[in-house]
């Protein structure tokens, strides 16, 4: 009896993870918003309003050291929690997973990557531990 207790937690928490990565309808909140930079230079702001806005980059500017750093904000903060960034291609392939912890934390990834694939329209996502969804913040596009 004793042994299946920690089993239960386990499997709970693996559970809660996964489910993070599989739903991309998640109801947003409110006060749910995000900024997104290019190099550190602000390039747009997004909400509840902008239902998954378009951020096109053109592809022979993308250079090997450029960053993309999303800062989500919401609420009801978690600092300890484990944050990503997933970005997926047509077919819902994880291309990049950038990672942090906290839900404050910028959490950056390099787009030269992408640059190179054969598919140019991507969507990035916004998951949190604990959170029952993945957020679609924005799709990306390469011209």
């Amino acid at each position: 009896m004793r042994l299946s207790f920690p089993i239960f937690i386990v499997v709970l928490s693996c559970k809660a993870y996964a489910s993070c990565h599989n739903n991309p309808n998640t109801m947003r909140d409110t006060t749910d918003n995000w900024h997104v930079k290019y190099n550190d230079k602000p390039i747009r702001k997004f909400g509840i309003e902008s239902k998954g806005g378009i951020i096109v980059l053109r592809s022979n500017f993308v250079k090997s050291s450029d960053q993309v750093t999303v800062n989500y904000f919401r609420d009801a903060p978690c600092g300890t929690c484990l944050t990503a960034i997933i970005i997926e291609d047509a077919a819902h392939r994880k291309i990049q997973i950038a990672e942090s912890k906290g839900t404050f934390t910028p959490i950056s990834f390099r787009p030269y990557a992408l640059v190179n694939d054969k598919t140019k329209d991507y969507k990035v996502f916004f998951c949190e531990t604990g959170q029952k969804d993945k957020i679609l913040l924005f799709a990306l596009k390469f011209k």
